[in-house]
């Protein structure tokens, strides 16, 4: 299922994220402050865990409403309503104020 708006989110994404990185005085800070070989490794390791957290929660959960057989369509899992479905699911009322502050600590 390919997403023409999820496309351009992750471009807008990427373009913000380098922006911030290229901007930002405390990252060239950091990267200065560092040795190079310890910078290089502190950015890809950086990197990687900001890559795996949104990817194994979309994997996981979005394989848990399809075992699980909730009754998403596309049009709410166009939305982002997967988690919250799944949340709701498995830990009721607990899930879904879960969700909303894991929401709100990703925005905030």
């Amino acid at each position: 299922m390919l997403s023409g708006d999820g496309l351009m989110f992750g471009i807008i994404n990427i373009v913000g994220n380098f922006g911030t990185v290229f901007v930002d005085q405390s990252y060239w800070q950091s990267a200065i402050a560092a040795r190079p070989s310890s910078a290089a490794k502190g950015y890809l390791l950086g990197g990687i865990c900001w890559f795996a957290i949104p990817f194994s929660l979309a994997t996981s959960l979005g394989l848990a409403s399809t075992a699980l057989m909730l009754p998403i369509n596309s049009a709410e899992a166009g939305s982002g309503l997967v988690p919250p479905a799944v949340a709701d699911h498995l830990m009721g009322q607990a899930g879904s104020a879960l969700i909303l502050v894991m929401l709100f600590m990703a925005i905030v």
